[in-house]
């Protein structure tokens, strides 16, 4: 699972003339309940405006393996070319108005998340219907945590902007600033999509260690009984009790098995 690219060059910033001043004024003159003028609060230095949709891929199947195969199938990528379950993407935009020595900003981020979705739930057996709920919860839950990650590397470069723009006087060093600003701000992003990517297979992997511990135990095991099944001179009453243990370790071990395909 995770995060896309697509992060823009760091945009220049232009003076553009301020629009609307004789509606600014007109609404200075709007006399408050007590009779005196009332005062109009400036709009904000830099605005954050986002917006978050969910789009699906479908998969079929009523086993992991066939769901698993289904998900590959459907090619969804991290920038890096490594394969992904769930997938979010965002679209970067900085625009700048009013002054260039204190412009008004406006930053723009478009999210995308792409999910799985199984394309026939009600045919999937109460186990595997299980397992694909709370399989498909932890994805969406996956893929909100990239979500936050960039909406607060958002705010951050928000609050790094509006301070930058109220201590910088001239046009060149505001928009130095700002660019700045837009290209580490975006560069952390990223780092910390990386790490949470990082820690979230640390702790996926810890989950599956235990699952992989058993699996090798218990192959190891089916093997020798196996053996002492095949071995010369072996009784009916000890071939039938090392059958039954070894029936009973495979229906053990297609559990694992099955643990581990939904554990990722």
């Amino acid at each position: 699972m995770a995060a896309g690219d697509g992060f823009p060059a760091a945009p220049g910033l232009s003076a553009r003339p301020a629009r609307a001043a004789g509606i600014a004024l007109a609404l200075g003159l709007i006399l408050g309940p007590a009779g005196c003028s009332a005062p109009v609060s400036p709009p904000p230095s830099v605005v954050v405006k986002t917006s978050t949709s969910t789009q699906y891929y479908l998969v079929r199947g009523t086993t992991a393996a066939v769901i698993f195969d289904e998900i590959e199938k459907n090619g969804l990528a991290e920038k890096s070319g490594q394969r992904a379950i769930g997938l979010t993407t965002v679209d970067w935009k900085l625009a700048a108005d009013g002054p260039c020595s204190a412009p008004a900003l406006t930053i723009t981020a478009t999210l995308v998340v792409t999910l799985p979705q199984h394309e026939q739930l009600e045919v999937l057996t109460g186990d595997v219907r299980r397992h694909w709920e709370r399989f498909a919860a932890r994805v969406a839950a996956h893929e909100q945590r990239h979500v936050d990650i960039f909406l607060d590397g958002a705010n951050s470069m928000k609050a790094a902007m509006e301070a930058a723009r109220a201590t910088r006087s001239s046009c060149a060093d505001v928009e130095k600033a700002i660019d700045e600003i837009w290209t580490r701000g975006q560069a952390e992003i990223d780092r910390a999509q990386e790490q949470f990517h990082v820690e979230d297979g640390a702790k996926n992997q810890a989950q599956r260690g235990p699952l992989q511990v058993d699996l090798a135990a218990n192959k190891a095991r089916l093997a020798a009984l196996e053996a002492e099944m095949r071995r010369p001179g072996v009784t009916r009453e000890e071939h039938a009790r090392l059958a039954d243990e070894y029936n009973q370790m495979v229906a053990g071990t297609n559990d694992l098995i099955e643990g581990l395909n939904w554990a990722r």
